[in-house]
């Protein structure tokens, strides 16, 4: 259900189709909807958007797709200016921990805003 829920999320986002709408890509990543994000959910979240953004590639020119920056932010590119998926995927609790400002192990709403903006937000 999470990976269908963020495909979608992440689908829309690329299509445009959520400019102007109300998609909660907040709602989307919290899978047991306890109003937190999880350092598990978000892992799942990102991985399911590297999915749809770069098609499952080994690394990706993060100017290839400009919809795909947030999802990036906080993953230094290697020298040829790619993003390795491994890189990716081992920053991952990294930038969580910067996402989660007050410390207490989980993403409240503002704080996925704040590094997922909404689309169109």
């Amino acid at each position: 259900m999470l990976m269908k829920a963020g495909m979608l999320a992440v689908a829309l986002m690329v299509s445009g189709a959520a400019v102007g709408q109300d998609i909660d890509l907040f709602a989307m990543a919290d899978s047991n909807h306890d109003d937190k994000v999880s350092p598990a959910e978000n892992a799942a979240f990102r991985e399911q958007g590297w999915g749809y953004f770069f098609n499952g590639q080994e690394s990706a020119d993060a100017t290839q797709n400009p919809a795909a920056a947030p999802l990036l932010a906080g993953v230094a590119p290697d020298t040829t200016g790619k993003v390795a998926h491994t890189a990716f995927t081992a920053a991952a609790p990294t930038v969580f921990k910067q996402a989660d400002k007050n410390g207490d192990g989980s993403l409240s709403r503002a704080e996925f805003d704040a590094v997922m903006p909404p689309p169109g937000g």
